[in-house]
């Protein structure tokens, strides 16, 4: 028995959303969550439009409706030894342009995730709270909107608000949010918290939260250790151990179409100067020996939050040690709907893991390959930063952005991956 995987589209307010599926002639999703750094997530939507319903001032069923205060919902369910449903993309509308040449007309809709928001914030917030690396980012939605900075569309509920959500944590790392400067919340993000130590952070779902007037936007975090728990009351928080092969043929196990391999040369950094506005002082990690191979390739932070110098200089060495070394890895997978249709049923819930939002990004697997060449296979422990997806009523392609795990994950006991003595860092 093999998967079957098919898609549902919906667009409207929480609670009274309208299913488009019917209409959809494909759809693309790209969402990348980049350590230390903030990027929207952005979705694009093709819906026939034959009957002319879409077409605005047009007397068709939707003709008066605004599209600007509607949400997304793209997810898939994937039928196998269970059935289950994967978040694909949650999201607002950005832009509708019809296309009609007076026979046939289609609508592309551009959608972006509640990232994008947080650019769009007021700059007068006052973060007074002395908090942990993680709650730091709680605290600091939380401040703004306290002070009513954040003002998402409220999708037909009374109230809107902000939450996160942990992937990975480490509470021993903390953060003075007290001597953030204004700006936007992006810019407190980008610019101080996630400089502040190895993080990341991406927009997952838009759901009614509580009370039920309350529209819920979430994102999630994966900070400092960077590595998922191998266990959670919450599934999609866990640790999942995607694993790629050539030929999927036993259950967990996913195909794959293209690896792209190479040196991560471009991502090296072998000086890290980290300024703290806590202390007032710069603390620095360097490496001569790679500085004398690759040249001097640094990473500035002049406005970090770390708590204390101590802080500083732990996270400074924290981001040397990940990005110090030039390795031969897998840097992009490309597999597709054709391949995860033919797995074995019992892979359902890696398959949901890759596929949905909450557990895609900043998850570990392991890429088994056979170099040209070579009569033995290759296993690389890689991470998933990015994913990028293109629907058609044939076939969906899925592209994967990849780090090297043994730089971007830490030591889990017990893992012939991630447990290895003397090569997996332990934080």
């Amino acid at each position: 028995m093999a998967l079957d995987i098919t898609y549902t589209i919906k667009i409207g307010q929480l609670g009274s959303e309208v299913d488009f599926t019917s209409r959809c002639a494909g759809f693309s999703i790209k969402q990348n969550a980049p350590i230390s750094n903030l990027e929207i997530g952005r979705a694009q939507i093709t819906l026939l439009n034959y009957d002319g319903a879409l077409t605005p001032n047009a007397g068709g069923t939707y003709s008066s409706t605004d599209w600007f205060e509607q949400a997304v919902f793209i997810s898939a369910t994937i039928d196998g030894t269970n059935t289950l449903t994967a978040e694909l993309f949650h999201g607002t509308i950005a832009s509708f342009n019809v296309a009609d040449n007076g026979n046939s007309s289609t609508v592309e809709i551009i959608c972006t995730d509640s990232l994008r928001f947080l650019g769009s914030t007021t700059d007068s917030f006052d973060f007074s709270l002395l908090t942990f690396i993680d709650d730091g980012f709680t605290n600091t939605i939380a401040a703004a909107a306290s002070l009513a900075g954040i003002e998402p569309p409220k999708l037909g509920k009374t109230t809107a608000t902000y939450g996160s959500e942990y992937a990975a944590v480490d509470n021993a790392n903390k953060v003075d949010s007290s001597n953030m400067t204004a700006g936007t919340i992006a810019d407190a993000l980008r610019n101080q918290l996630l400089p502040s130590y190895p993080s990341a952070y991406w927009a997952t779902t838009i759901q009614e939260g509580s009370p039920s007037t309350n529209c819920s936007y979430t994102q999630m975090v994966a900070g400092a250790s960077l590595t998922r728990p191998t266990s959670s009351a919450t599934w999609y928080l866990e640790r999942s151990d995607l694993e790629f092969t050539e030929s999927a043929s036993t259950a967990g196990q996913i195909g794959f179409k293209f690896l792209d391999i190479g040196f991560n040369n471009d991502q090296i950094v072998n000086e890290v100067v980290q300024k703290t506005s806590a202390t007032g002082n710069t603390s620095t990690a360097s490496d001569s020996t790679s500085v004398g191979k690759y040249g001097n390739r640094a990473y500035t932070t002049s406005s970090a939050i770390n708590k204390t110098d101590a802080a500083a200089q732990d996270a400074a060495n924290n981001f040397l040690n990940r990005q110090l070394s030039s390795r031969y890895v897998p840097f992009r997978l490309t597999t597709n709907t054709s391949l995860l249709n033919a797995a074995h049923a019992d892979t359902d819930y890696a398959v949901r893991s890759l596929l949905d939002i909450r557990s895609a990004l900043w998850n570990f697997g392991t890429v088994t390959y056979t170099p040209t060449g070579s009569a033995s296979t290759e296993t690389e422990g890689v991470v998933v930063t990015g994913r990028s997806m293109t629907a058609t009523p044939s076939d969906t392609t899925i592209v994967l952005e990849l780090l090297p795990a043994v730089d971007y994950q830490s030591f889990v006991l017990d893992s012939d991956v991630l447990g290895v003595l003397d090569q997996n860092r332990l934080g």
